[in-house]
């Protein structure tokens, strides 16, 4: 049932992302709790690049505050090729690592093992950083977080595709 604007973007969840007033609705996962907090540690340690969570709605969807911005998707839009694209990025995905450092997963934490560090990782990598979450203007957001999962600094920083 879509009660509101489907976005546009993403792969996994294509269709099936929609924003209904200043919230973001999306399908809950295995991992929903575990990136929940992990935004909300972000969050508390002033990292502002990523939705705030507002738990689960009636139908079972995650409820994110809305980040207003444009999403690169194909044909990549000129802006988001840009040089000054690529290093705002890099400096939000530096601000996120130092925010979530100290960061310790609930309990029972479900991590998404597609892309994990073998050895279990010293930060939490976003994992999915690519041409499309980066948003316009050029202090972009991390919107996508369901790949998220113990990594190297080093990893995550060569990861973007």
């Amino acid at each position: 049932m879509n009660d509101g604007e489907v976005l546009a973007g993403g792969v996994a969840n294509a269709g099936a992302i929609i924003r209904i007033g200043d919230e973001v609705r999306r399908p809950a996962s295995a991992q929903t709790e575990l990136v929940f907090s992990l935004l909300e540690h972000a969050r508390s340690n002033g990292f502002t690049g990523v939705p705030e969570p507002l738990g689960i709605d009636e139908q079972g969807r995650e409820r994110l505050r809305y980040i207003p911005g444009d999403v690169a998707i194909p044909p990549f839009p000129k802006w988001s090729l840009s040089p000054g694209l690529l290093a705002s990025v890099s400096r939000l995905l530096r601000a996120f690592h130092d925010a979530v450092a100290d960061f310790v997963p609930p309990a029972n934490a479900v991590w998404n093992t597609e892309l994990a560090h073998p050895d279990g990782g010293r930060i939490v990598g976003h994992n999915d950083v690519c041409r499309r979450p980066p948003t316009r203007p050029l202090s972009p957001s991390l919107v996508s977080r369901r790949r998220s999962a113990p990594w190297s600094r080093a990893q995550s920083a060569s990861f973007p595709r």
